[in-house]
């Protein structure tokens, strides 16, 4: 169970881990890697920082793990990235500089970590952020977004949809992580919100 700082002080989302499909031996290397690191991150007081050192140290932790495949890592930069609660902490991914590419960065992360499990005490708010995300799509683009939002609509096979988002709707997350990379390169960093209350 994944256990972030939900506001640096009283904790981030609580979210499981649902990757599979290599073989046992390795995934369940690459699960304890994963969850050794977690355990060690989540020891580090983000609440002591100032804004920009628990911007850099949530983005350094997730990023990597994100571009090495891990879902969970993922699913948590889509649910900074496009929060429903008012006062949940945001991160804006290198390069949003407007509403248009946080949408794109939004719907990005959100078809590439579709199928993460997240616990009962979020299940709503997820169901919420991928609600959104599905309606950014369209607006992102009316005609894919389209037959995306029909598909999750009215397709019982989700997969299929996510599927047809990322052949046609997003990049694929090698070539996203791609041009991520190369904004940092350039200059660019993420941009965090963290509300106090």
């Amino acid at each position: 169970m994944l256990k972030f700082k939900r506001n640096m002080g009283l904790g981030f989302l609580v979210v499981l881990i649902a990757i599979g499909s290599f073989a046992s031996y390795a995934s369940a290397e690459k699960d304890e890697e994963w969850s050794l690191a977690r355990e060690n991150f989540e020891k580090i007081d983000l609440k002591n920082m100032s804004e920009e050192q628990r911007c850099d140290a949530v983005w350094n932790f997730l990023w990597p793990w994100a571009k090495k495949g891990n879902l969970e890592a993922r699913a948590n930069l889509f649910l900074y990235s496009f929060p429903v609660a008012a006062h949940a902490p945001v991160i804006y991914m290198p390069g949003s500089g407007d509403e248009l590419a946080q949408r794109r960065a939004s719907i990005t992360l959100g078809v590439h970590s579709y199928g993460v499990k997240f616990d009962n005490d979020v299940s709503q708010e997820i169901y919420l952020n991928q609600s959104n995300m599905i309606y950014s799509a369209y607006l992102n683009d009316p005609i894919e977004g389209k037959h995306f939002l029909e598909c999750m609509r009215n397709n019982p096979k989700k997969d299929d949809c996510i599927r047809y988002a990322k052949g046609r709707l997003v990049p694929s997350f090698d070539k996203y992580a791609e041009e991520i990379d190369t904004l940092i390169k350039g200059g660019m960093k993420p941009q965090c919100y963290f509300p106090d209350r």
